[in-house]
């Protein structure tokens, strides 16, 4: 007797199966790309905060060796453009080390609001001044609000919002 021989076709996957296995591949790319930059945009916000509380600890550091008297700008605090100038009374004792005082995003020097109600460090110091209004373009912009003798608040833009940070 004569065996038939059934002929089997090769195994391999159907055009189907390919693309679903290529779908499933990009949706968990895109997801670890997602929680990668997050991740990355949490870490700066993170530094930022940090940077804030650094900057408080010298302003109050300037005050008590100033016999209660925070820094004001143009005398104790000057600015190149809108950054801290590294020559400043404020920079240069020692109380910031402002030469690497920068944003985590850019490295380059963290900006200070210099006009206007929302001016930082302001010759007339006020006890209130209106919020920041951040947006993407001005991630890392820093308003310091105090009286001559009183540190009330510092806000800072961060890239998920406004932050202020509140002396105890």
């Amino acid at each position: 007797m004569k065996k038939l021989r059934i002929a089997r076709q090769p195994k391999a996957f159907t055009i189907i199966e390919v693309v679903i296995v290529l779908a499933i591949a990009g949706l968990i790319m895109t997801m670890v790309l997602i929680a990668v930059r997050a991740a990355s945009s949490s870490r700066r916000d993170t530094k930022r905060i940090q940077d804030v509380g650094t900057l408080a600890t010298a302003l109050e550091q300037f005050a008590q060796n100033d016999n209660g008297s925070f820094p004001v700008a143009g005398t104790d605090i000057t600015y190149t453009g809108s950054s801290l100038n590294t020559a400043s009374n404020f920079c240069s004792q020692n109380y910031l080390n402002c030469s690497s005082f920068n944003d985590p995003s850019s490295g380059s020097a963290y900006t200070f609001t210099t006009s206007g109600a929302n001016a930082s460090f302001p010759a007339s110091p006020l006890a209130s001044a209106p919020a920041l209004s951040c947006s993407s373009a001005n991630v890392g912009l820093i308003q310091v609000i105090y009286t001559s003798t009183r540190l009330y608040n510092i806000q800072m833009c961060l890239e998920r919002g406004p932050y202020t940070y509140v002396p105890q």
